[in-house]
């Protein structure tokens, strides 16, 4: 089975895909959505569906050979979908998709922008709990070299600069939760923040 692909997540109520992601680690990153998602909207439809006694249903769109092109075939799908008038959730501002974001509402963009301060503010306390972000970037580090992947591939995958990723494996960055979990999502780890406030 190919592990680069990409994958929609469909609503088994409706028949209508509401996200496209992408993975290098095959179904497995594409299934992990069904506990957590880096994608809050995410979150709150498959609680809804859960609500419901429904799950998603997780379909591999394409497998890609090259994982290089992951990110344009994602664009592709989302735009594709899109124009077939399926809701989806993703967060995407690109050249060719930057109506994307449009296409919510003033309050749900609020919303998100709420949550992730929330994000940076426990990113910033979890890390110091974490050890430093020295850590962080020695684990990004290790990681990518374990995969036998550049800097580059993982920028050009992430969506996350060169330059940045540089900054962040030197620990000479302080970098926004959004952007770790990007990178965190591309190398295949799950990253939790737990978002109760005292």
């Amino acid at each position: 089975m190919d592990k680069n692909i990409i994958y929609g997540l469909k609503d088994p109520r409706t028949d209508e895909f509401k996200y496209v992601g992408k993975s290098i680690n095959g179904i497995e990153r594409a299934s992990s959505h069904l506990t957590h998602s880096h994608n809050p909207l995410v979150n709150e439809w498959i609680n809804e569906l859960k609500m419901d006694n429904y799950i998603p249903l997780v379909i591999i769109l394409e497998n890609v050979s090259d994982w290089t092109q992951l990110v344009d075939k994602e664009k592709y799908w989302v735009g594709k979908l899109t124009d077939e008038e399926h809701d989806l959730l993703n967060i995407l501002i690109t050249d060719s998709y930057n109506n994307t974001l449009d296409s919510y509402n003033k309050k749900l963009k609020e919303q998100i922008l709420n949550r992730e301060k929330i994000l940076n503010e426990k990113l910033n306390k979890s890390l110091m709990q974490f050890g430093s972000t020295s850590d962080v970037g020695n684990l990004i580090k290790r990681r990518r070299k374990i995969l036998k992947v550049t800097q580059q591939q993982l920028a050009d995958v992430s969506g996350v600069g060169l330059r940045t990723i540089k900054l962040i494996e030197l620990n000479k960055s302080n970098t926004t939760v959004n952007t770790l979990m990007k990178i965190f999502d591309t190398l295949g780890y799950e990253f939790f923040i737990n978002l109760k406030t005292k």
